[in-house]
């Protein structure tokens, strides 16, 4: 859809609908009531525990720094944004009631929610949101780069925001509606933002109050009752408890110790557990969560700075056998950086794909004078993967085999979570890593964090492979502010071209995450595109009417 197509005279304001983001273009007013949750066969009914199975223990509940699954499948109970996906991807409000987009899609006034507190009692107005986007998002978000094109947020009253861009920018909405969390000025501002206390005993608007960490073993929150969403949440109270071994959270779900496990499934367990009659497996809600996994190189250390030893790499590995044997078949092999599932941004044709070729790679690497030595070794390298994660282990396992065999020693070295965060990201004393990272639902959110220059920051799910490459800079920007999808599209198809020519990582295989609930809670996935995150409209049959 082109800009002038959508540049329409005299808008008005359009109620109680709610809009698909890319039937909007960039211009237009938008605005919704807030909706109940989703219908489901019967009537939601209050009260109840639910059980959460994580595979790592979160690192943090600042939800500003970081894009994690742990950290934000807890988090995202916690706090808001000012609109939220719904499950067609369409936009839904949270804490703003209405947005308006200028004629010229360079101004942006969201109308916030009236009587929203913080869980201290605090009143929540425009300065959060101010406060947020410019002190945290900006400064600390992975997606950091997704506020480039903003020129000033300004805050007429305290229910008012105006986000003014210098240029339009199509997937700024989504932005917000996925990744720009709401924390609150009171507690942040003036503090040291990566040591505040608040990070592990966090204050939110959401529909869920903290209320204990036991580290090591569980993270409870309970309803909040002053929730702005009128009747909502349903579920009394959510326990995430941390449960690394894989098959003790499977064998907790059948047993009906836990409630609720997503991505971080098995996939050997996969088959049962679709047949158990007790459990629903679903793929619903993770529209704007599909992920690959990938092995990521820090090209700011030898030899991996060098694009023949990069291809050479990627030619000694098997990916179709990667993937079938550490997913056990679940899912097929990547060779580039933006999923299959977004397809009008997706161009196999663009990309050059490697074949496995273990002569040709050993002839790249002595091509780069990397010799083997009198052990038949050219060089030893390390490869982290995240303790919890049996599929990224096992391909890093696999990967050092077949290192090998083109005289590359590679040792694999499991890590904790947040050990990966500081080490990889933060500290960047790595040299390689295998990783799950999600690419959806654009890839102006999920895919350019990973590949722009600007985004090699000391924070995590940015550039940890510090590539740099000045014409992929100028794509992507490109690409976040054209004004059609077509040439956006067309944007992306070059970046495509270029990355995986310069085997800027091994992509190994892609991603659509898998979510297991017992069949006593119902609605768990039926009002967000990340609904994994967002569980307050779920509910439990054995609960009773709201009195």
């Amino acid at each position: 859809m082109l800009l002038e197509d959508v540049l329409r005279p005299a808008l008005s304001v359009i109620r109680n609908i709610a809009i698909p983001i890319y039937s909007l273009a960039l211009a237009g007013v938008l605005a919704a009531t807030v909706p109940a949750a989703a219908e489901d066969a019967a009537t939601p009914l209050y009260g109840g525990t639910m059980v959460v199975g994580l595979a790592t223990e979160p690192s943090t509940l600042n939800i500003a720094l970081t894009t994690n699954l742990p950290e934000s499948l807890v988090a995202g109970n916690l706090y808001n944004k000012l609109l939220r996906l719904g499950i067609k991807e369409e936009f839904l409000p949270e804490l703003a009631t209405s947005w308006e987009v200028s004629p010229d899609a360079l101004a942006y006034t969201f109308r916030l929610t009236e009587g929203a507190k913080w869980h201290d009692g605090v009143p929540f107005t425009s300065a959060d949101v101010k406060y947020s986007l410019e002190e945290l998002t900006k400064r600390y978000h992975p997606n950091a780069s997704m506020m480039a094109p903003v020129k000033s947020i300004e805050t007429p009253d305290a229910n008012t925001v105006v986000i003014t861009l210098t240029q339009p920018s199509e997937p700024f909405l989504v932005f917000l509606a996925l990744r720009a969390y709401i924390l609150p000025k009171h507690i942040y501002e003036n503090t040291d933002i990566r040591q505040n206390p608040a990070n592990m005993k966090p204050v939110g608007t959401g529909p869920y109050k903290f209320v204990s960490w036991d580290r090591g073993s569980q993270i409870t929150l309970e309803r909040n009752p002053d929730y702005f969403e009128k009747g909502l949440p349903y579920i009394d109270r959510f326990v995430y408890r941390v449960m690394p071994d894989a098959s003790s959270r499977i064998l907790a779900l059948e047993n009906g110790e836990v409630d609720y496990l997503t991505h971080d499934i098995p996939s050997t367990s996969l088959a049962a557990l679709r047949k158990n009659p007790d459990l629903t497996v679903t793929t619903d809600g993770v529209s704007s969560i599909v992920a690959i996994s990938q092995l990521m190189f820090n090209l700011d250390r030898e030899p991996y700075d060098d694009v023949r030893v990069r291809r050479a790499l990627t030619m000694a590995l098997d990916k179709t056998f990667i993937a079938e044997r550490s997913t056990l078949g679940a899912y097929t092999r990547s060779d580039g950086p933006i999923h299959s599932l977004s397809a009008w941004a997706y161009d196999k044709n663009a990309l050059t794909i490697y074949p496995y070729d273990v002569k040709g790679a050993e002839a790249l690497l002595d091509e780069a004078g990397l010799k083997k030595d009198a052990n038949g070794v050219r060089f030893s390298m390390e490869i982290i993967a995240p303790r919890g994660r049996d599929d990224q282990v096992r391909a890093a396992q696999i990967i050092s085999e077949m290192y090998g065999k083109v005289g590359v020693k590679a040792t694999v070295k499991i890590l904790d979570n947040s050990a990966v965060g500081q080490v990889v990201y933060v500290d960047r004393n790595f040299d390689a890593l295998v990783n799950l990272l999600t690419t959806g639902p654009d890839p102006a959110v999920g895919v350019e964090r990973q590949y722009v220059s600007s985004n090699i920051r000391p924070v995590p799910f940015t550039n940890a492979s510090a590539y740099r490459n000045p014409e992929v800079d100028a794509l992507f920007a490109d690409a976040a502010k054209a004004t059609s999808r077509e040439t956006r599209a067309a944007h992306y198809s070059k970046i495509q071209a270029i990355l995986s020519k310069d085997a800027a990582e091994t992509w190994l295989w892609e991603v659509t995450p898998y979510s297991i609930s017992r069949n006593e809670f119902k609605n768990l996935h039926k009002d967000s595109a990340a609904a994994v995150y967002h569980l307050f409209t779920g509910w439990w049959t054995g609960g009773k009417p709201k009195q």
